[in-house]
């Protein structure tokens, strides 16, 4: 931008550049004067985590606008001034955007020519093919009220030591009900196999028409949205292993430009996004992590974190997620609330693939609906008389063939399991551990319960091993709770003296399972039985505690 002093003050910015005007009272003390000046406002390019900036100049004065967008506010834009100029005393301003920048009405108003009150340099004439995109959106919901709110500091104070708000509220905008809302969504497994691991491609498309038509009103968005998994698709045991977490510090440090691992570690990352909106030429792009088990807003078990971002032009969104299981059939339902009013084009989530994927998919083949219900923001409300519905959409993928490659499993599902059992030593007569080895392969029906005889003359030295007590085995039983497994790890619920073996539980599908480790112990009369042996496993496993499993057994001769 170019500058000559005082009246002959001008610029180099296009008059297609221009996006508004603004009106400036200023007191001139060389000539004891106020002076009220009409400037234009031009859109002028962002710096490195800028969205957007705005400028005008005043006399020979260039103030700039910054703008950046508060994730943690609803994703307001806020528009900032520093440094205010000190070459003359300012008094006061009005700031006008224009709505559609491109519209004819504003051919009088646009550029330093056209408003100048010195002689224009050139012809005040409309640029030729300027378009008419429209620049500034309403909000798409009628519920709540349009406030603004202004921060001041002088100059004459220690920087942040008086600071001034002040509040405006515009009203609440209306006809919500004409504001259309039509979500599309795709959704497939990475994998078609049933039983399997797999991860899940999930595309939502918004076909809105803003920007392209001034005229036109803009497509809602959704504030709610919910995904539900079909009825057999469950959570992958085998992703635990080596699973990180994102605690709420980690996720406070995300910010735009943050690299990867200095907010949610890596290791707690199952899955990407990607985001294409309106109103930026670039993409966001992200990940989706595991939040810390009942270390989250939500409270819960399960719950994930989005992240993405445009590191360029400072913009980074973040969105909670909770994860929870219908109790009535078992389907993962995952709810995201208060979402932005941002307008985009799509929105692309993957779940990795792999062994270690997030999710399993159904035992049966057969086609499979995912289901999203949309609340969109303009949706029921006391407060809105003609509202939308509630959108649900469906999307339909298909297991087509059973585990490892093989036909459909048919009818009751095949049950072979696997046993190996044996001693360390062959010496007659000598003492050995003693190992046993259970397996099932995917595809097969799960174990309900099973039973051990051991060969003739094997017997064991039961003196000197105290029984682990009732009351031990009641509180294993009852350490369900959110550090149930670590309680038990700290401190065991029997003693060690009674400690005679330990387990190890693998859980998941395909190659790649998670294991548990546990111990046995050996327990008193149980189920008309002299004796007993209690298998405690604490399922802790990467982030996730379930508390303690506790399996206990009759032992007869």
């Amino acid at each position: 931008m170019r500058l000559f002093f005082e009246s002959n003050v001008i610029d180099n910015c296009p008059m297609e550049a221009a996006i508004g005007v603004a009106s400036l009272t200023v007191n001139e003390r060389r000539f004891l004067n106020l002076q009220r000046l009409a400037v234009p406002v031009f859109n002028l390019p962002p710096t490195q985590g800028e969205p957007a900036r705005l400028g005008f100049i005043v006399k020979s004065a260039p103030v700039v606008i910054d703008t950046s967008v508060d994730p943690d506010n609803g994703y307001r834009i806020v528009a900032s001034v520093k440094n205010v100029t000190q070459l003359g005393e300012f008094i006061s301003s009005t700031v006008t955007l224009w709505g559609t920048p491109g519209d004819p009405r504003h051919d009088s108003s646009r550029g330093w020519n056209c408003i100048s009150r010195n002689e224009p340099v050139e012809p005040c004439v409309r640029p030729p093919g300027l378009g008419e995109e429209p620049f500034l959106r309403e909000p798409v919901s009628c519920v709540t009220s349009r406030n603004f709110k202004a921060v001041l500091e002088p100059w004459n104070v220690p920087l942040g030591s008086v600071i001034k708000e002040a509040f405006y509220d515009d009203g609440m905008v209306s006809s919500c009900n004409q504001v259309q809302f039509n979500p599309k969504i795709a959704a497939s497994p990475t994998g078609s196999s049933a039983g399997s691991s797999s991860g899940l491609d999930f595309r939502l498309d918004m076909p809105n028409s803003w920007p392209a038509q001034k005229d036109a009103n803009a497509e809602g968005q959704a504030k709610k949205v919910e995904v539900t998994l079909p009825e057999g698709v469950t959570v992958n045991p085998s992703q635990a292993n080596g699973l990180g977490a994102c605690t709420p510090a980690d996720y406070a440090r995300e910010a735009f430009d943050s690299a990867p691992g200095v907010g949610c570690p890596e290791s707690s990352k199952i899955g990407s996004v990607d985001i294409k909106t309106l109103l930026l030429e670039e993409e966001a792009h992200g990940s989706v992590f595991v939040a810390a088990p009942f270390d989250n807003p939500f409270g819960s078990l399960l719950a994930l974190y989005v992240v993405a971002k445009i590191p360029e032009r400072g913009v980074l969104v973040k969105q909670a997620g909770k994860v929870e299981l219908n109790p009535d059939t078992g389907q993962v339902v995952t709810t995201f609330d208060d979402l932005p009013q941002i307008p985009f084009e799509t929105f692309n989530l993957h779940f990795k693939e792999g062994d270690r994927a997030p999710l399993v998919m159904p035992s049966s083949c057969g086609t499979y609906d995912l289901t999203a219900r949309f609340t969109p923001w303009n949706a029921a409300d006391p407060n809105n008389p003609q509202p939308n519905e509630i959108v649900t959409k469906t999307s339909p993928f298909t297991v087509d063939h059973g585990p490892n490659g093989a036909q459909c499993p048919s009818g009751t599902p095949p049950f072979h399991p696997g046993f190996i059992a044996g001693t360390e030593s062959n010496s007659a007569g000598s003492y050995s551990p003693l190992k046993v080895r259970l397996t099932r392969e995917d595809g097969e029906q799960e174990f309900s319960r099973f039973s051990l005889q051991l060969p003739k003359g094997v017997i064991g030295n039961l003196s000197g091993i105290p029984f682990c007590s009732e009351a031990g085995i009641a509180q294993a039983r009852s350490r369900t709770g959110a550090n149930g497994g670590q309680e038990e790890l700290e401190h065991p619920s029997c003693p060690a003296a009674s400690q005679i073996g330990q387990t190890s539980v693998g859980a998941g599908v395909g190659q790649a399972l998670t294991y548990v480790p546990g111990s046995l112990y050996l327990a008193g009369p149980y189920q008309g039985a002299k004796l007993s042996a209690v298998a405690i496993t604490p399922a802790k496993v990467g982030p996730f505690d379930l508390g303690d499993v506790v399996i206990r057994q009759a032992l007869k001769v």
